[in-house]
């Protein structure tokens, strides 16, 4: 994996590698965060909208949260 250097003047920092996530609609960068958190960039309000509207599905079902905090009290 290559590494992503910031590109924010005077900023030399190492933010993350070249790759990509994705919710199977949008696909960003996986620094993106960085860029967000440091210099507050404003997302496109059609991203935001979307997260907001659709708050994407669990990544477990319920029964699998259940299944796994069993495991985790039950001392096993």
């Amino acid at each position: 994996m290559q590494i992503v250097y910031s590109l924010i003047k005077d900023d030399s920092n190492i933010i993350g590698g070249i790759s990509y996530l994705t919710d199977d609609y949008w696909i960003w960068p996986n620094y993106l965060n960085y860029y967000v958190d440091k210099v507050s960039i404003e997302l496109p309000e059609s991203f935001v909208d979307f997260i907001f509207k659709n708050k994407i599905s669990e990544l477990i079902s319920e029964e699998q949260k259940r299944e796994a905090i069993n495991l985790l009290t039950s001392g096993k």
